[in-house]
């Protein structure tokens, strides 16, 4: 999956008539600043939105979404591709419970039983050093000689982007590219052409 921001429609007739306005160079240049202001500012909000929409902290969609390609004089187009398969459980404020593990993949707190962080007798369980994963039983496969696997959310950064507050958030944001446009060409002409 993919963000991108790029002219479309009356964007590209707006582009021919700044630069018969003020030249094609500085058309360009107005438009290629536009276009990244909106693309990062499409990614913040997107980012949050798309951490309120499955649970998961702040920082995990801000590292999917991170290092975009901006847009050029040439390209005009800023693009960021969504990478991400299969979150693990220990992103969704997983807690060990003698029941299982809780935990709240797309904000909906559940016990996945028989899973656990910890090791050892309740209530004197110690941590395993780990990283706090969580653990499923796996009799398919054995890992190390256990039948042990780190627990999946089945959360997909990717999926969640063109969905629900995160799809909403992202076309919230490109819809100020316009204004953006015409607020680069004033700054870029210092105020001559509105």
């Amino acid at each position: 999956m993919s963000i991108v921001v790029s002219l479309q429609g009356s964007g590209v007739r707006s582009l021919a008539d700044a630069m018969a306005a003020i030249g094609e160079g500085k058309a360009r240049k107005a438009y290629s600043r536009a276009i990244n202001r909106t693309g990062a500012t499409a990614i913040v909000q997107t980012g949050r939105a798309l951490a309120q929409q499955t649970g998961l902290p702040v920082r995990v969609p801000r590292k999917a979404l991170a290092n975009p390609i901006k847009a050029t004089p040439a390209s005009l187009e800023f693009f960021k591709r969504v990478r991400g398969g299969d979150i693990a459980l220990k992103y969704f404020k997983a807690r060990e419970t003698r029941r299982g593990v809780s935990a709240a993949p797309m904000n909906r707190r559940r016990i996945f039983a028989h899973h656990f962080i910890k090791g050892g007798l309740f209530p004197n369980r110690v941590a395993l050093g780990m990283n706090g994963n969580v653990f499923e039983p796996d009799t398919a496969t054995s890992v190390w000689g256990r039948p042990f696997t780190i627990a999946q959310s089945g959360v997909i950064l990717p999926e969640q982007l063109v969905q629900g507050r995160s799809k909403a958030a992202f076309e919230q944001a490109t819809q100020g590219l316009a204004p953006r446009v015409e607020h680069e060409i004033r700054v870029i002409t210092r105020g001559v052409v509105t």
